[in-house]
């Protein structure tokens, strides 16, 4: 039966029907047919399945599903999901983020974060590329590889051949951090096959420098100008040479000491070969012969004021006989005295002002009867 117009006479109110359920009522569908409707509470039938289980339509009866449950406003699957393609299982209620496999485009699975960006978490994440391999990328260079930065992003890393980043300096020198920053030592140059340092190279405790035998080498270069005196050796106490550091004795910087058979040292006089005639010696370097160090042989800029007579470049340097722990360029000659040689001027600053002493004490030396 059917009813046409758009107006029904008041006060007809169909009573709800047992076959759908209590609460249901009459509505008109779309072919214009007075139809049972199921009221909004609850659904007419029998469910199928189990308790929790999802309903669908069993070929015109309720079926439940045993691999998709609803429990306290939790589904719950046990079996795989088939999405359809180029279609978006989208994230949050203003679609923030989605999953789709787009073969419609690119032919690929895609992953859009948020605004903000897109995290992975896990004590391990690994990525897997059965059948092949991963292509190295031109962004970092051949042999790059990804990597995770300290804010947890993904980056492409450059490979062990090469480091990101611009270095400081000129070709050739080590890099070092300075303030954050690649900074270039002028001092410190490596050319793939040799280490060289140009300026004196210091440590703040023992250490042990180990080489294959032949392999170690030293260049005592220096500016043939007064630019010497500017660079490599632009204070007193600047040198290049073997330092020890031992007996823990009170010394001057600059003077000339003897290790004794006590075990300190004591500043070296001509007058008595006890002092110095055929003992160690060496150069302080401050007022501590275990902190400052003592110079066992090498070059060495010392004051003017600790030599006791006229400096002449490329002469013979003795122990003094005058005084204690200076230099002088006079043989000695009195009796009981002794000659021992302690190395060569190489050059003078200003007008006997400094001295660039090339230290190389001899092995011998001559008492004078």
């Amino acid at each position: 039966m059917g009813f046409q117009g758009s107006n029904f006479e008041p006060g007809i109110a169909p009573e709800s029907g047992t076959l759908a359920g209590p609460g249901s009522y009459v509505g008109v569908n779309t072919d214009g047919e007075l139809i049972l409707t199921t009221a909004g509470g609850g659904g007419g039938g029998t469910p199928g399945g189990s308790n929790t289980q999802v309903q669908y339509n069993n070929a015109g009866s309720f079926g439940g599903t045993t691999n998709l449950t609803v429990t306290a406003n939790i589904a719950t699957a046990s079996a795989d999901f088939m999405v359809a393609d180029d279609t978006k299982i989208n994230f949050g209620s203003d679609k923030d983020a989605s999953i789709e496999y787009d073969e419609a485009g690119i032919n690929k699975l895609l992953i859009s974060g948020s605004a903000t960006g897109l995290e992975l978490l896990g004590g391990g994440i690994s990525v897997d590329f059965p059948g092949g391999t991963v292509a190295s990328g031109t962004l970092a260079g051949d042999g790059s590889y990804l990597g995770l930065d300290s804010s947890h992003n993904i980056v492409l890393t450059s490979a062990a051949g090469g480091g990101g980043g611009t270095p400081g300096g000129a070709d050739n020198q080590i890099q070092f951090n300075n303030g954050g920053s690649f900074a270039g030592a002028a001092g410190l140059t490596w050319d793939d096959t040799n280490l060289a340092a140009t300026r004196a190279i210091f440590g703040t405790t023992a250490a042990t420098l180990t080489v294959a035998a032949g392999e170690l080498s030293t260049l005592s270069a220096m500016d043939s100008g007064s630019n010497k005196y500017t660079t490599q050796y632009d204070a007193v106490g600047k040198l290049q040479g073997h330092v020890l550091s031992l007996g823990g004795s009170t010394t001057q910087a600059n003077k000339l000491y003897f290790l004794s058979s006590s075990g300190g040292f004591f500043a070296a006089q001509a007058n008595d070969d006890d002092t110095g005639g055929n003992q160690l010696l060496g150069v302080a370097l401050g007022t501590n012969s275990t902190t400052n160090g003592i110079l066992r042989r090498g070059t060495l800029r010392i004051t003017g004021s600790v030599v006791d007579d006229e400096m002449v470049i490329g002469a013979p340097v003795y122990v003094s006989k005058t005084t204690p722990g200076n230099y002088q360029f006079a043989t000695p000659s009195g009796s009981g005295e002794y000659v021992r040689q302690v190395g060569y001027c190489l050059d003078i600053n200003g007008s006997d002002v400094d001295m660039l002493l090339l230290f190389e004490p001899s092995d011998t030396f001559i008492e004078i009867a």
